[in-house]
């Protein structure tokens, strides 16, 4: 059993606030700083997380050749982000323009 320690919907939906705020037209103004303040919202070490996730979920199946698991404690966002992103990540049409271009025609609308 690993835990990949993704934050949960409300901490995710937190930090996504805290970024949006930053990118308004009122938002903090752009500074020398600015990037600094994109770090503190915690949104890039969520995404880093999810895809360090993704990566861990497709290499068990591809390279270590083993069925995998994917849950989360709440079962909504973390476990399909996981297993969304290993299926993309695993499937070399996926990984091509066109491919890409197909799933995201397929997409339902959100």
């Amino acid at each position: 059993m690993l835990h990949m320690q993704i934050g949960n919907i409300h901490s995710l939906r937190s930090a996504f606030q805290s970024l949006i705020r930053l990118c308004q037209p009122n938002g903090v103004a752009p500074t020398a700083f600015w990037l600094q303040q994109v770090e503190s919202t915690g949104w890039i070490h969520h995404v880093q997380m999810v895809l360090r996730g993704i990566h861990k979920t497709a290499h068990l199946v591809e390279v270590e050749r083993t069925s995998v698991i994917v849950h989360c404690s709440d079962g909504w966002d973390r476990t399909a982000q996981l297993a969304g992103g290993a299926e993309l990540l695993l499937d070399s049409h996926s990984r091509t323009i066109h491919g890409f271009e197909v799933r995201a025609q397929d997409a339902p609308p959100c």
